[in-house]
């Protein structure tokens, strides 16, 4: 009630002592909103008022900043939140309470400060959903995944998501996208959630293996398969087999957006690639017989320039002894079959053959023979370096020139020949994990130095580029037919595999 003594007016409560009325709190947060990035979301609160408690100089805070806040009365606030991943907006206020206490004039009214929080939750609306899987063996089971997204990117936890599949006697797929391969086949499986649908494609595939018969292997050797292909791991790229006679493989499925090839090497074979390969199905037993061919023939013509022609013979049989065994245990498939002419005679013994620049005077004076690999063998490469041994020429429009050191080492014909065959010193093109050259030191055929830093060998990317590259010698004269490719020293993709692929001994 209310009493009116003299000029003052005394108010006289009910309910509230002098320790404070109750605030409680109203949250008028809207339960969703559209999710946009340009979205803002209105946020409302209104804090309900006690008897006798007067609202004055409200401070709101929202998410630890001071806010100014659009109001009705004092009591109601709104905030337009800007879109973000938060789920939620914090207010928290702080209301001065003003007591008109009893028999005291209204100039002498006491303040009682309160606060509380307020939690605005925002409900996002689902606008992406992503879904993940991989195909299955029949028998087994794969779980799939769904990740949902609102227009502004933000995942959103918590949204229940429905599963379908187009054919349930190729894959079923449960309440919790768990997919079960039941029969050899491929259908769609579907995810939904609210108004929005994702669908992915399924393979079920046998379990075993597919098979590569190498057909024509006389000698039974270890060859090495790279092959190319969708597997239930996804798209493999030079993934490396050995084998003799029938090479097992995982199962292979049909392409799929993947590469298919096989490509064979051996060390008693030319090297085959059987692209693209179109026999792959989802059952396990599929064959491709790959024909095994016999090694390519790149003829050498061998000319002694200087010196006593016999030894010069015998240690250019010793250089190209050793030339074969590299080439054949790498797997390259090539043979250096060589004739020996005597020049010594008519060459002049004082004209130095200046590396690569005297070329035609080495035609013109010794001869060549088109169709073949020429070899030269002579006192000295390049007269102002004696550490230069050996060099290969190019072709220059007529055909390749090696120039070879009488006292070589019996590594260098080997390394020239490489040359010929498109490879680059390996110290300068190791590769990294990206496929990029890190300059690291490592050591085969195609290394630079002393003889003690070579080792008899090449690598299976090696072995590959001499056969494949477009500028390979064995293409340039027409020795090899077949698939060619540009494989430069950096490269690292499905038609090239990385020059450092180097597969452990047989």
């Amino acid at each position: 009630m209310f009493m009116l003594i003299g000029r003052h007016i005394i108010a006289v409560t009910l309910v509230c002592l002098l320790s404070g009325c109750d605030v409680s709190v109203e949250n008028r947060t809207p339960s969703t909103f559209d999710s946009t990035p340009e979205d803002v979301y209105p946020l409302t609160a209104r804090v309900k008022r006690g008897l006798l408690v007067y609202s004055l100089n409200t401070d709101v805070t929202v998410d630890g900043g001071r806010q100014d806040m659009s109001s009705n009365g004092g009591t109601i606030w709104r905030y337009d939140h800007a879109a973000s991943c938060n789920s939620n907006v914090d207010f928290s206020y702080d209301v001065n309470y003003y007591w008109l206490m009893l028999f005291l004039p209204m100039s002498e009214h006491k303040r009682f400060p309160a606060s509380d929080i307020i939690r605005a939750d925002i409900v996002r609306q689902p606008f992406l959903l992503e879904l993940g899987g991989s195909d299955v063996a029949v028998g087994d089971s794969v779980q799939f995944s769904t990740t949902v997204k609102d227009a502004a990117g933000c995942d959103l936890d918590s949204v229940n998501t429905g599963w379908s599949s187009d054919d349930p006697n190729i894959a079923s797929v449960d309440v919790s996208g768990v997919v079960r391969g039941k029969s050899l086949g491929s259908t769609m499986i579907h995810a939904s959630t609210a108004s929005i649908n994702s669908s992915a494609s399924v393979i079920v595939y046998a379990q075993g293996n597919d098979q590569i018969a190498l057909q024509n292997n006389i000698s039974n050797d270890n060859a090495v398969v790279l092959l190319d292909g969708k597997q239930p791991s996804g798209c493999v790229n030079d993934g490396a087999y050995r084998g003799s006679t029938a090479v097992d493989v995982d199962n292979v499925l049909p392409s799929n957006g993947c590469s298919s090839e096989v490509t064979v090497m051996s060390n008693d074979h030319a090297l085959e690639i059987v692209s693209p390969v179109s026999l792959w199905t989802e059952a396990a037993g599929d064959q491709l017989t790959v024909d095994l061919k016999d090694p390519l023939l790149l003829p050498l013509r061998i000319w002694s320039v200087h010196g006593d022609h016999r030894l010069v013979q015998q240690k250019a049989e010793a250089d190209l002894a050793w030339a074969n065994v590299a080439f054949g245990d790498s797997h390259a498939g090539i043979i250096f079959p060589a004739e020996f002419t005597d020049k010594t005679g008519d060459a002049d013994p004082a004209k130095s053959y200046a590396y690569c620049n005297l070329h035609m005077d080495i035609i013109q004076d010794i001869g060549y023979e088109p169709g073949k690999l020429n070899v030269y063998y002579v006192d000295r490469v390049l007269e102002t370096s004696p550490t230069s041994v050996g060099a290969w020429c190019g072709t220059f429009g007529v055909g390749g020139i090696v120039l070879m050191e009488n006292t070589a080492p019996i590594s260098t014909l080997a390394h020239e020949l490489g040359h010929a065959l498109s490879l680059e010193h390996v110290d300068a093109v190791d590769l990294d994990a990206d496929g990029n050259p890190d300059f690291e030191m490592w050591t085969n055929v195609m290394s630079m130095g002393s003889d003690s830093g070579i080792t008899l060998t090449f690598t299976e990317g090696q072995a590959f580029r001499v056969n494949v590259n477009e500028l390979s010698f064995l293409n340039a004269i027409g020795v090899r037919s077949g698939i060619t490719r540009n494989c430069a020293e950096g490269d690292y993709n499905r038609m090239c595999p990385a020059v450092t692929l180097d597969l452990p001994n047989d």
